[in-house]
Formats: structure tokens, sequence, C-alpha cells
């Protein structure tokens, strides 16, 4: 098996992303079709994907953050769809993956980074907590999602 190789995602790749986000998500919202040949994560911009001999093993987004006034949230950067190829888990492909991201939100100056998961998902909090991220208390218990953070 070959190393791992991170890059700019390309459309070659979306059939491959649908169905690893399919398969990690039990076949909710991310795929639109069975077939696999559209799914809307494949509309985020900004998008890297980890391969390993043209396999795709993981995935990541960077956004600029849109939910409020412009001059609040210009320095903050939202990582979206941080997944990991079942069979590829804990190898440490998350982790280098968010390095990457981490490394474009610096490059494009934002100041603080920002993501949310389930709450149930314990990888993907230990992986947030080990790279020092902190998490958001919320007062409302309506979400099942926690929000972490980190100072870029």
């Amino acid at each position: 098996m070959g190393s791992l190789t991170i890059q700019v995602y390309q459309e070659k790749y979306a059939q491959q992303i649908c169905r690893m986000n399919f398969l990690i998500t039990g076949g909710n919202f991310f795929c639109q079709r069975k077939i696999f040949s559209k799914c809307e994560w494949t509309e985020i911009k900004n998008i890297w994907i980890g391969l390993i001999d043209e396999v795709v093993v993981v995935s990541g987004a960077i956004e600029k953050m849109s939910e409020a006034k412009e001059e609040v949230v210009k320095d903050f950067a939202v990582i979206k769809r941080l997944a990991v190829k079942p069979g590829f888990q804990r190898r440490g492909y998350g982790t280098l993956m968010l390095a990457k991201l981490e490394e474009e939100a610096r490059k494009n100056k934002y100041k603080i980074i920002m993501l949310d998961t389930d709450n149930s998902n314990l990888a993907a909090r230990g992986l947030f907590l080990k790279n020092n991220y902190e998490k958001i208390e919320f007062i409302e218990k309506q979400s099942d999602n926690i929000l972490f953070y980190k100072n870029l």
C-alpha cells in the first residue's frame, strides 16, 4: 500500500467521496442518488482529499464562516465534512487532514477555525481535543452537535 498524498479535490473523485460519506453516515443527506453520480458534498469549495493509490481515504474542506455579520466573522473559518473512510480510520489520516486544513486557514489569514460534530462521535471529539481544539458548551441542549474552535 502506498503513502497518503493530500491534494486539492478534482471532479474525477466525486463518486469516491460520495460513496465514502454514504458509508460513514449510513446513507443520509450527503448523497442524493444511490448511483452516487452527484452529492451535495462536492458543491463545497476548497475541498481537500487524501489519496492512497488513487483511492480517496480522507477528505475535508474549509470555508469562510458566513452565518453572522461580516465584521464579526471575517477572521473565522469553518472545517466541513472531515471524514476518513472506514477501514482507514485510526491511522492518523484525520490528523493529517486536519493539519492541512489548518495550514490553508492560516494561508487565508483566518485567526480562528471552528467545526462541529455529532455528540455521539467519540472518535471525532477525541481527534479535535487531541489537536488542541476547545469545546464550546451550549446552554441550549436541543442540538446533538458539539462545537469546537481553535485559535490559529
